[in-house]
């Protein structure tokens, strides 16, 4: 259900940024399950997509790299230094694990990495929450504390921002704020 999703979602995507490079970021360390973070490296790979993928963890980025034949780079976002490289960065459910204060230094790095016009897609959980939940780091979003947090960078627009219910099995009281940024 979750690639169904997906799949709608990249459509409309894709008709904003066209056939353009991009950069998904599935970054989960220790909570992803290698063989799906596999799954969404190869299934881009195979649409004829140039990835680049990244993750925290030494493992992951090993077990990963054996399954898709792509070399999965160990880097986290404080440690992004592209400039100009990328027409697209995919960032779904993944960089709202850092603390308001270094998610700030890590927007700042996606924007420069982008190519001028480029887009960043990324979600957040729906709410206004910073801290510790079920053992992981969580920056949650509103609409309103997202407007403020892209309030900074000048050289951003938000071309989208929507709510969404969460798919997972259990979580359907859950909500997410999505948004695609263009440079």
């Amino acid at each position: 259900q979750l690639l169904i999703k997906l799949q709608a979602k990249e459509r409309e995507i894709e008709k904003i940024i066209q056939n353009k490079n991009r950069i998904y970021i599935l970054n989960k360390q220790d909570l992803a399950d290698p063989e799906i973070t596999s799954q969404w490296i190869k299934y881009f790979k195979d649409k004829g997509f140039h990835v680049t993928a990244i993750d925290g963890s030494v493992e992951l980025c090993k077990f990963a790299s054996e399954l898709t034949g792509l070399e999965v780079k160990q880097m986290y976002f404080q440690d992004l230094c592209d400039v100009e490289v990328y027409d697209a960065i995919w960032a779904c459910s993944s960089i709202l694990h850092l603390p308001y204060s270094d998610l700030k230094d890590v927007m700042l790095k996606m924007i420069v990495a982008l190519k001028q016009d480029g887009i960043i897609y990324t979600s957040f959980k729906y709410g206004n929450y910073e801290g510790m939940r079920n053992g992981r780091y969580f920056t949650d979003m509103d609409n309103t504390k997202f407007d403020d947090f892209i309030s900074q960078y000048p050289n951003i627009t938000v071309e989208e921002l929507w709510v969404t219910g969460d798919v997972r099995p259990g979580c359907s009281n859950e909500q997410w704020l999505n948004v695609i940024l263009r440079k």
